[in-house]
């Protein structure tokens, strides 16, 4: 398990303020970020997780296709999309 790249990913798109205003990713950036950490990604209780995975698994090669990644540093901030907007607009 990738537990630490999951980690430093997902805060480093809230030190960004790409996320909302409880901490989470948007639908798509969420989906590339669950296809690529499978095993270390937390999953929400109002749906079971193999529905989770499927619409992650469906949603995730649109979202790389308009520029979201999976893996986010500090440092790399400002080359995934701002939060709300699409990729091309950043």
């Amino acid at each position: 398990m990738r537990t630490e790249e999951w980690a430093e990913s997902v805060y480093a798109l809230a030190q960004a303020g790409k996320t909302n205003e409880e901490g989470a990713p948007g639908l798509l950036q969420s989906a590339v970020i669950f296809d690529e950490y499978p095993d270390t990604s937390v999953y929400l209780t109002v749906a079971p997780v193999f529905v989770q995975q499927a619409v992650s698994s469906a949603l995730a090669p649109i979202g790389r296709l308009l520029g979201y990644e999976a893996t986010h540093s500090r440092t790399a901030g400002a080359s995934s999309p701002e939060r709300g907007s699409s990729p091309s607009s950043t």
